[in-house]
């Protein structure tokens, strides 16, 4: 499969909305608790606000390719699977 954009010119991000959505960096509450907002926080959610943020930064920082190289170095795994270096 082809990506429609060069892995270098993408995020993380982009790829995280593209496959599920970015709900859960967004809008989603960590529990999933219906209701879940500002005015009625779950017992989690300050905490989750700051994470979500951090994250969102994260993906935002990181591109695709970069993820690639460091797996195909070995240096990183992707799942189960072991790569070996070339």
């Amino acid at each position: 499969m082809a990506l429609a954009r060069s892995a270098n010119t993408m995020t993380v991000l982009d790829v995280i909305a593209a496959i599920d959505g970015v709900e859960m960096l967004t809008t989603e509450c960590i529990l999933k608790f219906p209701g879940c907002s500002n005015e009625k926080p779950c017992p989690m959610h300050n905490h989750w606000a700051v994470e979500r943020v951090r994250l969102q930064r994260m993906f935002q920082q990181t591109n695709p390719e970069e993820v690639a190289v460091n797996v195909s170095k070995g240096l990183t795994r992707l799942g189960m699977i072991e790569i070996k270096a070339t």
